[in-house]
């Protein structure tokens, strides 16, 4: 401001030149005199509220502070402890709910109430908490052309816990992305066990559970998440319940519906209309059924997705099992049975019909499955809501870890993000 008065004053006055210099030459050493201190202070006070530069580091003006990228605010931030509140037992299948202990043999699992008998959490509440490490980030997340046509060149890593495909990244699959991909859709499981256990392992998923071990039934199942609490609950038929703690509005509802067989279909897709469809028809299927059994179910699909715009189908492909099990499907067979499906589902190609190779994918590195060679989960015995007693089941020899199918899910998922 005094600078400006300085100028005004000194070209304003109708007086000869070398007079007005004279005249505010003492303005002018008191205006600079009063500037220069202001600016080097304002310039000193700057420096001290800047952070420290690593060494051989720059900033510029369009670098982010730390500050501006670590708010307490960023998704990336935080993470979310799933604590179970009541568990499956013995009753109906709309379930009856007990209070579950701490004698439970088998971690993430709930203790019916019968000395070291589990099952699984029926109900639970999410608990959030800053995260150790910040999410990570795919320097170059893979297309859908990639993951449709590249996953028999994947690979994984030596300790078969992480696939990846070559030249890019698949997104890290957390309960916040799959609640922001899946917020206020309904999805939907439907075909045999196989779809069943994708299901299931993508609830431990959202559940940040280690060891995936489901009971084992031919029913239909619901599940609701309001990312607070989340409930499970086999249907069979019936309507389903809502059972979420505080706010009981969704964020999504997922259902799994049992339907092995292609040439006996149900049709609660079309009628449900959801949003994000999985599917398949794999070891009910037999190998000398026909192929054009599957036609039906095809037509049906591509229908729905003519008359409901946001519906999505992806279709999976028939993976590989061990010689003489039920179900077991020679690769003489299942190629060429997984070829027509392709080929049927995509003729003409339609943007929201999907096919999956979990073939191929599965064939990359045969991981060992349970005993029935034919579930890459392990299985509790007996069937669904029985409590269960230790070493009773179909465990495998390495353990129910099942990164095979968390693996796949991230593709699954992955492929719902981009196509």
């Amino acid at each position: 401001k005094l600078q400006f008065l300085y100028f005004i004053g000194l070209f304003s006055h109708d007086m000869p030149s070398f007079v007005r210099i004279v005249r505010w030459a003492p303005a002018s050493l008191v205006c600079f005199g009063v500037m220069l201190p202001v600016v080097f202070l304002n310039s000193v006070k700057g420096k001290a509220a800047q952070p420290p530069l690593a060494s051989g580091s720059q900033q510029t003006a369009s670098t982010p502070t730390p500050s501006q990228t670590e708010s307490p605010t960023d998704a990336s931030a935080w993470e979310y402890h799933f604590t179970g509140e009541k568990c499956f037992s013995k009753g109906s299948y709309v379930p009856e709910y007990r209070e579950g202990g701490s004698d439970c043999f088998l971690k993430h699992f709930c203790n019916t109430g019968e000395k070291k008998k589990c099952a699984q959490w029926g109900t639970g509440l999410y608990t959030k908490v800053r995260r150790k490490k910040p999410a990570s980030r795919p320097a170059r997340a893979c297309t859908g052309e990639e993951i449709l046509t590249n996953l028999a060149t994947g690979r994984w890593d030596a300790n078969g816990t992480s696939f990846t495909l070559p030249g890019c990244a698949f997104t890290t699959i957390d309960r916040d992305f799959i609640l922001k991909l899946f917020k206020g859709k309904t999805v939907l499981f439907s075909g045999d066990s196989i779809m069943r256990q994708l299901y299931i392992r993508l609830i431990g998923l959202l559940r940040g559970e280690e060891i995936f071990i489901e009971h084992y039934y031919h029913k239909d199942s619901y599940y609701a998440c309001n990312g607070e609490s989340d409930a499970l609950t086999v249907t069979d038929g019936k309507p389903k319940e809502n059972l979420l703690k505080g706010d009981s509005t969704p964020t999504f509802e997922m259902y799994y519906v049992w339907d092995p067989f292609p040439s006996k279909l149900r049709t609660t897709f079309v009628t449900l209309k959801p949003d994000i469809h999985f599917a398949s028809h794999m070891y009910w299927w037999k190998a000398k059924d026909p192929f054009n059994q599957v036609d039906k179910f095809i037509q049906k699909a591509r229908d729905l997705a003519m008359e409901w715009p946001s519906y999505k189908l992806f279709y999976l492909t028939t993976p590989w099992t061990a010689e003489g099990t039920f179900g077991g499907v020679d690769a003489s067979r299942r190629v060429p049975r997984n070829s027509y499906v392709t080929k049927h589902l995509q003729s003409p190609p339609h943007p929201n019909i999907r096919v999956l190779d979990y073939s191929a994918f599965a064939d990359v590195r045969k991981f060992d499955k349970t005993p029935d060679g034919i579930h890459y989960m392990c299985i509790w015995r007996p069937k669904y809501p029985e409590a269960i007693k230790p070493k009773e089941g179909k465990m495998k020899p390495s353990g129910c870890a099942d990164h095979l199918n968390g693996n796949w899910l991230t593709i699954m998922l992955n492929a719902v993000a981009v196509l």
